[in-house]
């Protein structure tokens, strides 16, 4: 299996190790330092505890494994708690969650989100972490979590959950006889509810827009929801009403995927603030300020290079005026003597500029 987060991809061999590439500034790939790797970088079963990894799950900027005892390992960037570990520190090694968060019942999948995550146990119970401003926690309030908490069983009719997946700013959730529960951040539809409004607790989805058929597996991206076996959300389709066909993000929420992105980077457009005029608007919280940030950091960059640029500008002209001022080298001989008269003479019929040097 594989994963992909914000600029990085890991894998799981069938031997149970893992593999990880890309961006590894924030310590994420899980090989112990903060190095990007080009191209696979192996990580044996020491890495948790000498067992081998069942699957793995990649965020914005953390990571979440599965060892085969059960036992969640995290790493990467824990600044809204999305390492599950009660604090909001990184770790650039996989460490492992107590399993007595979870009741002691066995971890049987994890997914990331941005900047939240989400496990299943074996008991099919959903617990989340981290990051809450749009209720994607689903524990019915926008406060972040620094460790686990269960989503109440009530809130899902008392089902046995047994798939779930994080997007970027909301969730959803599998039941055992194929019923989904959304929760968070409703804009653009994405929680599949006929409405763009965002909800705190676990929101049960109609059957019938599934026209009766079970549910085995879903997946969230940035900017939309879509199940496997069901139906997704199309081009063309009203407003959160799953229809056939595949799913995509709508436009104007794919600006807010890019600028996720690449965009961070400026790799995909000319100028970053393309991308945040649009949505510093929009996102709220530490959104907002983290887009701020970038908008200041990128006039600050590119204010910089201008200045550079017009200091190399300024050096240029220096060396070029100094160049033209300079006599030419091959008046100076070194293995030639001229006598004091026959200097000034040679010195008199050259122009004024050079005729000083060598008087």
């Amino acid at each position: 299996m594989a994963a992909c987060g914000s600029d990085f991809t890991v894998a799981v061999t069938e031997d149970g190790e893992l593999l990880a590439w890309g961006n590894g500034g924030h310590g994420h790939l899980g090989l112990g330092d903060v190095l990007h790797q080009q191209q696979p970088a192996r990580g044996g079963p020491e890495l948790v505890g000498n067992q081998r990894i069942r699957l793995a799950a990649a965020g914005w900027n953390h990571l979440a494994v599965v060892a085969e005892d059960g036992a969640v390992y995290t790493c990467g960037d824990g600044g809204s708690g999305q390492l599950g570990l009660d604090d909001a520190q990184p770790r650039l090694r996989l460490t492992r969650v107590p399993q007595a968060v979870f009741v002691g019942s066995r971890v049987v999948m994890v997914s990331c989100g941005c900047y939240h995550t989400m496990a299943v146990t074996a008991a099919g119970h959903a617990w989340t972490c981290s990051h809450n401003g749009d209720g994607q926690l689903g524990v019915g309030d926008t406060t972040d979590r620094l460790g686990f908490t269960q989503v109440d069983a009530g809130q899902l009719g008392g089902a046995r959950i047994v798939m779930a997946a994080c997007g970027g700013y909301h969730s959803v959730v599998v039941s055992e006889e194929g019923r989904v529960w959304t929760f968070g951040d409703g804009d653009f539809g994405s929680l599949g509810l006929n409405d763009e409004q965002s909800r705190l607790v676990p929101t049960l989805l109609a059957a019938e827009v599934f026209d009766g058929s079970k549910i085995v597996t879903v997946a969230a991206g940035c900017a939309y929801r879509c199940g496997g076996g069901g139906r997704g959300r199309g081009p063309g389709a009203s407003p959160g009403v799953p229809v056939h066909g595949a799913c995509t993000r709508p436009g104007p929420r794919l600006a807010l995927a890019v600028y996720r992105g690449a965009c961070t980077r400026m790799r995909c457009c000319k100028s970053a603030k393309t991308c945040t005029r649009g949505w510093v608007r929009e996102k709220r919280g530490r959104e907002e300020e983290r887009e701020r940030e970038l908008y200041e950091t990128y006039d600050e960059m590119l204010q910089d290079v201008h200045q550079r640029l017009r200091e190399r500008e300024r050096e240029r002209k220096r060396e070029s005026a100094a160049a033209t001022s300079a006599p030419p080298l091959h008046l100076f001989n070194t293995n030639t003597h001229y006598s004091s008269s026959s200097s000034v003479g040679v010195a008199r019929s050259l122009p004024e500029s050079t005729s000083r040097f060598l008087l």
